[in-house]
Parts: C-alpha cells; sequence; structure tokens
C-alpha cells in the first residue's frame, strides 16, 4: 500500500508490515504528496506519484523509476497510471497573487492534461479542460478513455487524447464537484458528488452505453457527510464507499475505524 503525506513524503506499507520511505534523496520531486496512482498491470507493480512540484514514477524495490520531464510550473493536481507505465498527469489552474513572477500562472490559467510516457517523457501537448479543476482521473476497461473529475461536472477524454470534451447524458448530469471517480468492468462510472450546503454528499452511476443513470443519497443508506473520500471495488465486482469514516459496501454500511484510519492518513491503495 502506498501512503502519501503532507510533507512527509511517500511511504510504501508492506504485506509483512515493513514501511519503507522515500524523500527527496530517493527522487522524490517534492515531500508534499498530493495523489497516487498504482499501474493496475501486475506485471508493472509501480505507482505514479503527484508531488507539489512534479511526478515522479517508484517501484517497491528499486526507488524511483522515472521523472515527468518538460511540465508546466508547480503541483500535479491529479495523476493516473497508464498499464504501459505511462501516466495522465492534472494541472490546475494557480492563483497569480501567489508568486510575485507572473510566468507560473500565465502557464496555468486554466486546467490542463498531459500524458507522459514511462520515462516522463510528454507524448502529448497540453489538453485544456474547459471549466473547473480537476479533482481525480479513471480508467475505461477500454484501456484509452480516461474520465475526469472536476469542480464542474464531469468530462471525457477519448482515445486520440486530443480533446477533452464534457458529459452531462443529455442534461441529466449536471456541473456539481464530482470528487472522486472509479469504473466498473461493465463501463458504469461511478462518482462520488460532493455535498451542497444542506445537501449531504450522493454516489452516482452512468453507464453511457445505455444512458443509464443510477444515484445514491443519504436516504439509500450513504452516510449523511459532505464528501466521499473514495470508491473502489471489492474482488467481487462490488462498489465500496469511503465516506464520513465509514466503509460502505452495497446498501449494507459498515462503521470502521479502519475507514477513519485511512481518511486521516490520506491513503492510496
Amino acid at each position: 500500500v502506498w501512503l502519501g503525506q503532507l510533507m512527509g513524503g511517500l511511504s510504501l506499507w508492506s504485506r509483512d508490515g515493513s514501511i519503507r520511505r522515500f524523500g527527496l534523496d530517493d527522487g522524490l520531486p517534492h515531500t508534499t504528496v498530493l495523489d497516487i496512482s498504482q499501474n493496475a498491470n501486475a506485471d508493472t507493480p509501480d505507482a505514479w506519484v503527484a508531488s507539489n512540484n512534479g511526478a515522479a514514477r517508484f517501484a517497491a524495490e528499486k526507488g524511483v523509476l522515472a521523472k515527468a520531464r518538460s511540465l508546466p510550473p508547480g503541483p500535479v493536481d491529479a495523476i493516473l497510471a497508464l498499464p504501459d507505465g505511462g501516466a495522465w498527469l492534472a494541472f490546475n489552474s494557480l492563483n497569480p497573487r501567489l508568486f510575485l513572477d507572473p510566468a507560473p500562472s500565465n502557464q496555468r490559467s486554466q486546467s490542463l492534461l498531459r500524458r507522459v510516457t514511462a520515462d516522463g517523457t510528454p507524448t502529448s501537448k497540453a489538453i485544456p479542460v474547459a471549466r473547473g479543476d480537476v479533482l481525480d482521473l479513471a480508467l475505461d476497461p477500454d484501456g484509452e478513455t480516461v474520465c475526469v473529475g472536476t469542480t464542474a461536472g464531469l468530462y471525457r477524454l477519448l482515445g486520440d487524447g486530443t480533446k477533452a470534451e464534457v458529459v452531462r447524458a443529455g442534461g441529466r448530469l449536471q456541473p456539481l464537484p464530482v470528487r472522486t471517480l472509479a469504473v466498473d468492468p461493465e463501463r458504469t462510472v461511478w462518482m462520488g458528488i460532493n455535498g451542497q450546503g444542506d445537501t449531504s454528499a450522493t454516489v452516482v452511476g452512468y453507464k453511457p452505453s445505455e444512458e443509464d443513470i443510477r444515484v445514491f443519497t443519504s436516504e439509500s443508506g450513504l452516510p449523511e457527510t459532505d464528501r466521499i473520500d473514495s470508491l473502489g471495488f471489492t474482488p467481487d465486482g462490488d462498489l465500496v464507499v469511503l465516506a464520513g469514516g465509514k466503509l460502505v459496501k452495497g446498501r449494507v454500511f459498515v462503521p470502521s475505524r479502519l475507514g477513519l484510519f485511512l481518511t486521516l492518513l490520506g491513503i492510496f491503495v
């Protein structure tokens, strides 16, 4: 299990209980880790790490394998490891008031996506996202299509990697903040939607091939919370939700110290 911390670097928690830590001397670009995405390909058990100053690819035994190059300045806000060892990186807009030099914010006046190879070489131009900041990225089972969760709703990056298009499902998907994403084997896109005002967070499932939409709220048994922390699947394919310190499987909600522990640590599996 890969663990990322604010100003605490990167750690790897092994099955035998041992913990290996990675810092600047090990090739980590910055000690603040913002996102981690593990390669789903069992033949290459490595992970891409997004930090407050760039991104790098790590392996359990070898440490740093590559650093992403020729990136826009500043943090990499979200990252998605790909089966070929490469990754998609997300760069959100920067506030010009934070910089004496306007160059960094000028290069990041809106959210951008960029793909890199396994050795960190960019393979695409920066692709703009029309609205919102990128919060999460998820790969479709086709291995090419990338789902993009933003503060302004769901976007989709098709296999040719040239344009991020907004997904509205005929107006049924609203431009609400998509905090976290997961795509199941049947290609249903599951979205954790942040709460708004007095409305609690929800989980929405969207199956593009059938234009089918399912919505789960606190009335369905979700914890009343303003944020969905993580979505995933059991080995049997059941959806699991981490929200409000509880682990949720289907309609069975189990208060879990483990769930709270993972939330506090900022854990990435």
